[in-house]
């Protein structure tokens, strides 16, 4: 079994393919480093509001 975290395994594909599709909808297609973008901006966010590590954040999407 991998010990590798989700998040680990994100960061290697978008390190090694970065322009390819990562989310595919019927209104837009972001790439895996544009998704790594704006995961690393709501990251920021969170950790500036407070959120650590370990805790729970919920989500709403539209």
């Amino acid at each position: 079994m991998n010990d590798e975290t989700l998040i680990h395994r994100f960061g290697d594909v978008a390190a090694a393919c970065p322009e390819h599709a990562a989310v595919l909808t019927e209104a837009r297609q972001l790439t895996y480093a544009e998704l790594a973008g704006l995961a690393g901006g709501y990251a920021e966010v969170l950790v500036a509001a407070g959120v650590r590590a370990g805790d729970r954040v919920g989500l709403l999407t539209a």
